[in-house]
């Protein structure tokens, strides 16, 4: 115990002189920021974040686990993030500095390299699924107007040559102004979805009669997208430090948290209601079955299409800076540094491509993966680490800490391994 306490003294000092040369850049990184947001843009900052492409497969998500389990999952999943995000909020109300820069003040190198890797690849897993929804939705455009699909290889290799050169943009705020038109998408393709959705309930007169409240068969599978779903924990510590009223931001979160709780919830749950198991099994994202040629519908598609072709660059850009900052940026600049950078740009966007074209019939099972293992190190493990080593005190703290850190180990052990062990 008393080594213990000699350790934990050592490293507060080494945390308060990383906190020293953190601080500085920090400074200079909030200079010139805009004006600081209130309460109610901080609560939509925050929703934008968290509320993304994830809700599309919560109908499908409910088809996999039945209504009850899928529901349990999804509150379970809110619960713990809930946590952890409170737990990261107590962190960097403490200490200054980026996800990466409280790994290292916690745990060293070692821990800059940890919060690096998981955050690189949870946001390629983010992206994986883009080409897939496009194609599938193109292609039902294109089949219903003018009788042909095109083979998603070769719609690979045509977004291929978009998307590299857009990921070759260095200065990213120029592609962030497309955020409003993502967010608007969103906003209006949840909103037809419910819609379609009551149109199609009021024409057959009942809701579907197939449902079940639990299946037995692939309810594991839906534990890794209720992980996915909830994909916003990065934007934490950068809208905390964006809003005026910092001692109200935890209840902010918490609201927002129960908000989009209920949304994702009704959604999945209203859905998977009115079209029930044998419609929805084999529709990944709901998209899918919704009527062909509305023109309202692909309307919105195609706006859809549009916002994940421009944020594309945005979502991986923390995978790309995280790779070149430990490979290219220690090279002297010139020509071949910068051409270096565009090739290791080009490979990534066609290595998500490849996996998510790969994995195009699989849809279902690839979220799982992707919300298993590469989410839940970002958005339960890795915030209990940073205050167990930064904040944490009393042994409840503790307890709270390590109890999170074995359930998350679990989770992406246990849930991964299960799906990859029972992939069909």
């Amino acid at each position: 115990m008393h080594s213990q306490n000699t350790l934990s003294s050592v490293q507060a000092e080494t945390i308060q002189e990383k906190q020293k040369n953190l601080e500085g850049q920090h400074e200079e990184l909030i200079k010139g920021k805009p004006q600081k947001m209130g309460t109610v843009q901080t609560f939509f900052t925050l929703l934008k974040g968290f509320m993304g492409t994830g809700l599309l497969f919560l109908p499908n998500g409910y088809s996999n686990s039945g209504w009850m389990f899928g529901t349990g999952a999804i509150i379970m999943s809110m619960l713990v993030t809930m946590v952890c995000g409170i737990l990261l909020i107590q962190v960097s109300s403490k200490y200054k500095g980026t996800f990466s820069e409280l790994g290292f003040l916690a745990m060293g190198t070692l821990g800059r390299y940890i919060c690096d890797l998981v955050l690189a690849l949870s946001q390629a897993g983010f992206v994986t699924v883009h080409i897939v929804f496009i194609s599938q939705n193109l292609n039902s455009i294109f089949e219903y107007h003018w009788g042909f699909t095109i083979n998603i290889w070769i719609m690979g290799l045509i977004f291929f040559v978009i998307y590299t050169p857009l990921c070759w943009v260095r200065k990213i705020q120029t592609l962030g102004k497309y955020h409003i038109l993502g967010d608007l998408t969103v906003l209006l393709a949840a909103g037809m979805l419910v819609a379609e959705a009551v149109l199609f309930y009021v024409h057959r007169g009942s809701f579907a009669d197939d449902i079940e409240s639990y299946n037995s068969d692939k309810y594991l599978v839906f534990l890794g997208t209720a992980i996915f779903i909830f994909e916003g924990v990065g934007v934490v510590i950068p809208v905390r430090d964006a809003c005026r009223d910092k001692e109200h931001f935890p209840a902010i979160f918490m609201a927002m948290m129960l908000v989009l709780t209920c949304i994702l919830i009704f959604f999945g749950f209203f859905n998977y209601a009115v079209y029930g198991d044998e419609l929805l099994s084999n529709a990944p994202m709901v998209t899918k079955i919704l009527r062909k040629g509305d023109v309202v519908v692909e309307i919105v598609m195609v706006l859809f299409i549009i916002n994940l072709i421009f944020s594309y660059p945005l979502v991986i850009y923390p995978s790309n800076v995280v790779i070149e900052s430990y490979s290219i940026d220690k090279m002297t600049p010139s020509i071949s540094r910068t051409w270096l950078r565009n090739l290791s740009r080009a490979l990534v966007v066609f290595i998500t491509f490849f996996i998510g074209i790969y994995f195009e019939d699989s849809l279902d099972r690839l979220l799982s993966v992707v919300g298993s293992l590469t989410c839940t190190p970002v958005a339960f493990i890795m915030p209990a680490v940073l205050h167990l080593n930064l904040v944490a005190k009393t042994r409840l703290a503790k307890t709270i800490d390590y109890s999170i850190i074995c359930l998350g180990i679990a989770l992406l052990v246990g849930i991964t391994s299960h799906t990859i062990l029972n992939w069909e």
